[in-house]
């Protein structure tokens, strides 16, 4: 008779757990739907992650050992047997691409500007296993310099753990990369969302980039924050959209939309730590 005693005491705890699972699961959606802010948005680059001692030549020069070693590859695959004059054609057109983006907002991936690189040369079109190793080649020596914020994770721990829905959107030729970055950093696990100009087709602060990502997580913009440190490209593209925004200020500047412009972020911070009492006053008030 004791056995099923206790059959029938574990049956009810199971139960009572199984309800009580259910209540809490219930209280942390009822808790995140009545919240007015409940999705952030991250630009990737020089927000969640930095180049260490950044400058502007430190940088191109990482980009110029990556192309170094792309064209290198394509030399060796016998593609091109002239790789001053493809280096310099293919510096050429994504410098072209990149110009035009400031103005028309369309991004063009990095294996658009590298079929029209062979194109201009009359060299033939890749085998896409050939492609897709010089594309990650080319990205690699960037991807690798790419540092965490120190307090970029355990704002991400936190803002997981009071159930808002965070997504990426990132300004940048190869999509593929941006997953990368953020998977060899251990940061994807706190993304409900990942996207990038190159998937998108437009950079921001075109409107269907903001459009895009808070599709994808099923949010309207007066319900989002946007988190960024150029105010052209995160804070003014947000603002025009009808979300919230925080700027990440840093002593310096890497592209031509950085000047001059009167946009003025809702929140400015210089560490991430300061976003979570920012959020939490926003939707207290």
């Amino acid at each position: 008779m004791d056995i099923f005693i206790k059959i029938h005491f574990a049956v009810q705890i199971n139960k009572t757990l199984s309800i009580l699972r259910r209540t809490i699961r219930k209280l942390a959606l009822r808790n995140v739907g009545s919240m007015k802010y409940n999705s952030v948005i991250f630009d990737l680059g020089f927000t969640l992650v930095t180049f260490e001692n950044f400058t502007l030549s430190k940088y191109l020069e990482t980009l110029n050992r990556g192309l170094d070693q792309m064209v290198q590859y394509l030399t060796e695959q016998k593609i091109t047997n002239n790789p001053v004059t493809f280096k310099a054609q293919f510096k050429k057109l994504r410098n072209q691409n990149f110009e035009q983006s400031l103005t028309n907002y369309i991004e063009t991936p990095t294996e658009v500007t590298l079929n029209q690189t062979l194109k201009s040369l009359n060299l033939p079109s890749l085998k896409p296993e050939i492609e897709s190793k010089a594309i990650l080649i080319y990205h690699s020596t960037e991807g690798a310099f790419w540092k965490v914020r120190s307090d970029a994770e355990p704002l991400l721990k936190n803002l997981s753990a009071k159930k808002f829905k965070l997504g990426v959107l990132s300004n940048a030729p190869f999509h593929k990369g941006i997953l990368q970055i953020l998977e060899t950093k251990k940061l994807t696990r706190y993304f409900d969302a990942i996207s990038s100009s190159a998937q998108i087709g437009f950079c921001k602060p075109d409107r269907r980039c903001f459009e895009y990502i808070l599709n994808k997580l099923g949010v309207s913009p007066n319900q989002s924050i946007m988190v960024g440190d150029d105010l052209k490209n995160d804070i003014q593209g947000a603002q025009e959209f009808g979300m919230k925004t925080i700027y990440v200020k840093k002593n310096f500047k890497i592209t031509p939309t950085e000047g001059p412009i009167q946009v003025k972020p809702d929140a400015e911070i210089s560490n991430l730590t300061e976003i979570i009492p920012i959020i939490d006053k926003w939707n207290n008030d």
